[in-house]
């Protein structure tokens, strides 16, 4: 929060520019801060951290043919918070100079390629749960009426816990993660509960 505060990033992931060449040595390499800094200015008030900054040799490979530099957006991380992946990357590739191939990866840009590109969505993966959830408990109930109830409530109390997150995030910053965890607990208790619900509705009508 004090970086935040001070310098206006700090709050974010960098984004990792990587750069590499097959034959000599990168540092020697003439461009490749250019390069960094055409990265940077698709980061609007971001701050750059990278050898030409420092010369410290971490951020150097030990074969001298691979660099990174980081590059901190400003801001906090948040649901809407979308970083220029893309126009940092191309930004990268058009200023490196020639024989230096570039490359951007970070948690964000991980994040990205995973989720947007190859990744399922939680819808999806919510999808998949409850086709799983529904086979388990046919053989379990062996009902229809009694297999929808766990369904039904999982789907009530997913929706309802996503719009009262939602609203939280007007108040202070959510993890990404959550929306996985509401969709994986909400199935999960939705259907421990019904069948708690189910049998002691059974055993009354026994009794």
């Amino acid at each position: 929060q004090r970086t935040l505060q001070t310098f206006g990033t700090g709050r974010q992931y960098p984004l990792v520019a990587v750069f590499h060449v097959e034959s000599g040595d990168i540092r020697a390499q003439s461009g490749i801060e250019a390069a960094i800094a055409a990265g940077a200015a698709e980061n609007e008030g971001s701050r750059v951290s990278s050898w030409f900054a420092t010369k410290d040799e971490a951020f150097v490979s030990a074969d001298r043919k691979t660099m990174f530099a980081q590059i901190y957006p400003t801001g906090e991380s948040t649901f809407e918070s979308v970083l220029p992946i893309e126009e940092t990357r191309r930004a990268l590739a058009a200023n490196a100079p020639a024989g230096v191939t570039t490359h951007v990866t970070g948690v964000d840009a991980i994040f990205q390629s995973q989720g947007e590109t190859g990744g399922p969505s939680v819808l999806i993966e919510v999808l998949i749960g409850g086709i799983g959830a529904l086979l388990i408990l046919l053989f379990v109930f062996g009902t229809l009426p009694a297999v929808l109830m766990p369904l039904l409530v999982a789907v009530s109390s997913i929706l309802t816990t996503f719009l009262c997150v939602y609203g939280l995030t007007y108040v202070t910053d959510v993890s990404v993660v959550v929306q996985f965890l509401v969709a994986l607990v909400g199935l999960g208790i939705a259907i421990d509960y019904t069948l708690l619900m189910i049998f002691r509705f059974r055993e009354e009508i026994a009794n």
